[in-house]
């Protein structure tokens, strides 16, 4: 072999070389870009996980009120229908003095029923 067969022979290797080396130079650049990107999706799902569970939180919150609520409505309604239940007084006779005896009974039995609920 002569000098020119070895010198085109390098560079065929040579440019072998620079062209994997160019290669491997964007292959790495290219991961470390999608590890950086999946830091940052990381970040992310941490922070939407927080977020979710202060939602759930104040979901519970919500929730729990709503549910007072409603049983304080039904003790209201059950009251009510039990006032209800009385619908007419009857009088002995139409003077003043019964009816407003007549009601004092009747609040005095329902103060009595609204005390022990």
């Amino acid at each position: 072999m002569n000098f020119s067969n070895l010198f085109s022979v390098f560079l065929k290797q040579s440019s072998l070389v620079v062209a994997l080396g160019l290669l491997s130079g964007v292959l790495y650049f290219h991961n470390q870009s999608l590890k950086n990107e999946n830091a940052i999706l990381k970040l992310k799902e941490l922070h939407t996980k927080s977020e979710l569970e202060g939602l759930e939180l104040k979901l519970q919150e919500q929730n729990k009120a709503i549910l007072k609520v409603r049983l304080d409505l039904k003790e209201k309604n059950e009251t009510l229908a039990e006032v209800s239940k009385v619908q007419k007084v009857f009088l002995k006779d139409t003077s003043c003095e019964s009816k407003l005896k007549a009601y004092k009974e009747l609040f005095n039995i329902l103060g009595t029923k609204n005390e022990n609920l």
